[in-house]
């Protein structure tokens, strides 16, 4: 190993020491698939997996499949989305 490689090294480990894994408790019973948070939301499986992609649920891919949980998928809040209301247009007098 040259001395380039070495002061290359010093930083990815001083970051490796930093960064910490994430460790979550997954509970199985909470588990639900993307068809199951459809029904529990009385939506399309297709927009569950739209809310998936713009990152809106935690995922956990589980054998190549994807779970969310059910206690999230049971409180989402939807947000408020779309264009805001039109203003009511200014009245100006007639000059006449």
């Amino acid at each position: 190993m040259c001395q380039s490689e070495g002061l290359l090294l010093l930083p990815l480990v001083a970051l490796a020491l930093w960064i910490k894994p994430l460790r979550m408790k997954i509970d199985s019973d909470d588990m639900i698939t993307q068809a199951e948070a459809a029904r529990i939301r009385g939506v399309s499986e297709e927009a569950i997996r739209y809310l998936v992609k713009r990152e809106r649920f935690k995922i956990f891919k589980i054998g190549g499949k994807i779970f969310l949980s059910k206690r999230e998928v049971e409180h989402f809040k939807p947000s408020v989305g779309g264009r805001p209301p039109k203003k009511p247009a200014r009245r100006t007098r007639n000059k006449q």
